[in-house]
C-alpha cells in the first residue's frame, strides 16, 4: 500500500441496533469506520488509514470489511480493554442511544510519524476517546488539513449509559486550533450557548475557527468560510432508507472533494449528493463498495430519486 495521506482517528464501534423491540445482528459502527469507507472510495488512489483501539470483543469480519474497502488497519490497536459498544434503539422516527462500554484513549503515542505528511487528518470521536491535548498536539506536527466532528468531543454519559452534551474551555481551545470543524445543530448550540445559526458562527468566527460545517437533518446545512454563510437545502428524495452514518458520510465526502479542488461551495453541494445517495439506498453505507465510476452513480442516483 502507498503510504497513506489521510488519517481517520475515533473508535471503530460495535453498534447493537434494536428496531421496534428486535435485536439486529451485531454491526460495524463509528465515524471511523463509515468515513474511511467514504474516503476511501471517493480518494483512491491515495490511502486511507484508520488509527483507533479495540478490544478483545471486536470482530474479526469487521476488519476484514474495511480491509475489503482498501483501508489500512494497521494502526488500529487491540488492547485489553473492551471495545467502545453503543446500543441504539429505534422506534418509529425515533432513536435512543447508550452507550455501553469505552476502548481504551486515543494518545498522541498511537500515531505514526509520517503524520506530518499527511494531506488530511480527521478527527472523528463518538465516545470521548480522543484528548483534547491529542488534537491540539498532533496540528502541530502536520502542514495537512485537519478536520474534527465534534460529537464526540462533548458527548458524556450518566451512570446508565444515556448520552447528554456538555462543552467546555478545552473545547473552545481544540475549536481554535482545526482547520475545519462540523457540527449538527444541537452541538453548535451547546458549543456556542447560542440558537441561531448567525450567533453561532459569530462565536465560531471569535475562537479564529475559519471554515464550519452546521447540518440540520432534513432542514438541510449551512457552511461557514471566508467570512461568508452559505445555506445548503437537503435534497428531498422519494425514499429514505435510514440516517446511520449520514454525517459521517456528508463531512468526509466535503473533505475530500475539498481536497481535490480547494472550492468549498463545490464540496458541499457534492456532500449533499453523497449524502442522499447513502440514505437513500437500502445498503446504507455498504453502498460505497458497489463497483463502477462512484460519482457517476452518485448523480445518477440523485438525478433518479430526487423530488
Amino acid at each position: 500500500m502507498s503510504s497513506t495521506s489521510i488519517f481517520i482517528v475515533g473508535h471503530l464501534c460495535i453498534d447493537q441496533n434494536v428496531i421496534n423491540g428486535k435485536k439486529q445482528p451485531l454491526s460495524l459502527g463509528g465515524t471511523a469506520a463509515f468515513s474511511s469507507i467514504v474516503c476511501s472510495r471517493l480518494r483512491t488512489p491515495d490511502s486511507v488509514s484508520v488509527i483507533s483501539k479495540i478490544g478483545p470483543d471486536f470482530p474479526e469480519e469487521f476488519l476484514s470489511l474495511l480491509n475489503r474497502g482498501n483501508i489500512d488497519t494497521s494502526q488500529v490497536q487491540r488492547v485489553r480493554r473492551h471495545s467502545t459498544r453503543y446500543e441504539l434503539v429505534y422506534t418509529e422516527d425515533r432513536r435512543d442511544l447508550t452507550l455501553k462500554s469505552v476502548c481504551a484513549p486515543i494518545t498522541e503515542q498511537d500515531f505514526p510519524k509520517t503524520i506530518s505528511n499527511a494531506k488530511l487528518i480527521y478527527f472523528g470521536p463518538i465516545a470521548n476517546e480522543i484528548p483534547p491535548e491529542t488534537i491540539i498536539s498532533v496540528k502541530e506536527q502536520t502542514d495537512g488539513l485537519v478536520a474534527l466532528d465534534i460529537q464526540g468531543l462533548i458527548r458524556h454519559r450518566d451512570g446508565d449509559g444515556k448520552l447528554y452534551y456538555k462543552s467546555g474551555l478545552k473545547i473552545d481551545k481544540v475549536l481554535a486550533s482545526v482547520d475545519i470543524v462540523k457540527l449538527d445543530l444541537t452541538e453548535a448550540q451547546v458549543v456556542s450557548g447560542a440558537s441561531k445559526i448567525r450567533d453561532i458562527i459569530s462565536y465560531l468566527s471569535g475562537l479564529g475557527v475559519k471554515m464550519a460545517l452546521i447540518t440540520k437533518s432534513r432542514k438541510g446545512s449551512a457552511l461557514f468560510y471566508e467570512g461568508k454563510l452559505v445555506k445548503m437545502p437537503a435534497i428531498i428524495l422519494h425514499r429514505i432508507y435510514g440516517a446511520t452514518g449520514a454525517g459521517d458520510c456528508f463531512f468526509s465526502s466535503f473533505l475530500i472533494e475539498y481536497l481535490k479542488r480547494e472550492d468549498p461551495f463545490h464540496a458541499i453541494q457534492f456532500a449533499s449528493k453523497a449524502v442522499s445517495y447513502l440514505i437513500g439506498n437500502p445498503n446504507g453505507v455498504q453502498s460505497f463498495f458497489v463497483e463502477g465510476d462512484i460519482y457517476k452513480l452518485i448523480e445518477e442516483f440523485v438525478a433518479k430519486n430526487q423530488i
